[in-house]
C-alpha cells in the first residue's frame, strides 16, 4: 500500500478520526471497536487497518469476513458480520453514507483555493523557470510544471498535478487528478 504522502497527492485528507467519532458526524450507530482510527479509504476488497470501506452487497461477503482492523459502512442486517477488531457505521443507505464520509475525510477535494483572480502559484508548486505563465493561472499545492510549458489565461492546475515538458493548455482549462506527459496539448472549450 502506498504511503500517505503518495495516497495524499491529489487530495488533502483531514486529521484521522475514530469510526465513532466519523459515525456521530454522520449520524449513524457505531457497532463493533469504534475506537478504530480512520484515514483513508478502500474498497471492500482492498481494505486494510485504518481504511474505511462499505458493504451493500451480500455477494462481497467474504472480503467483508476478512477486514482487519478496518472501518465499514454496512447495513444494520449485516452488522451480525462484521469481524472482531472491525468498527461498523450501520447505515440505510451505505454508498450514501460512504460518499458522505469522503466529503468528512477529504473537506477540500475537488477545491483548489487562491486569494483572487489573479496569477497564483502555491509556494510548494515547482513550476520550471522557461514556463510561460499567462495572467490569472492558479497552480496548487505540490504541482509540477516542467520545462516549455505553456499555460494560457485562467488555467487552474490542481494540487499534486505534474505538467510535462512542452504541454500547451489553452484558456479557462482545469487540469486536476493527472500527470500530463510531454508535449500534451489541452485545447479550450
Amino acid at each position: 500500500m502506498p504511503d500517505l504522502q503518495t495516497r495524499h497527492r491529489f487530495h488533502t485528507a483531514a486529521e484521522p478520526i475514530s469510526a465513532a467519532d466519523l459515525a456521530l458526524k454522520l449520524g449513524l450507530a457505531c457497532v463493533g471497536d469504534g475506537q478504530v482510527m480512520v484515514e483513508d479509504v478502500a474498497s471492500l476488497e482492498r481494505a486494510q487497518a485504518g481504511q474505511l470501506c462499505f458493504f451493500a452487497n451480500p455477494k462481497f461477503a467474504d472480503a467483508l469476513a476478512t477486514l482487519q482492523g478496518a472501518a465499514v459502512v454496512l447495513p444494520e442486517a449485516a452488522v451480525g458480520m462484521l469481524p472482531p477488531g472491525c468498527a461498523g457505521l450501520v447505515s440505510a443507505q451505505p454508498q450514501v453514507d460512504f460518499a458522505r464520509a469522503l466529503e468528512r475525510l477529504y473537506p477540500f477535494a475537488g477545491q483548489t483555493q487562491w486569494p483572487e483572480a489573479r496569477t497564483h502559484v502555491h509556494m510548494t508548486a515547482q513550476v520550471d523557470p522557461t514556463a510561460h505563465l499567462a495572467p490569472g493561472v492558479v497552480i496548487g499545492a505540490g504541482a509540477r510544471i516542467e520545462a516549455h510549458v505553456h499555460l494560457g489565461p485562467g488555467v487552474v492546475i490542481g494540487q499534486g498535478v505534474v505538467v510535462g515538458q512542452g504541454c500547451k493548455i489553452g484558456a479557462q482549462a482545469s487540469i486536476l487528478c493527472a500527470t500530463l506527459g510531454e508535449g500534451c496539448i489541452i485545447h479550450p472549450d
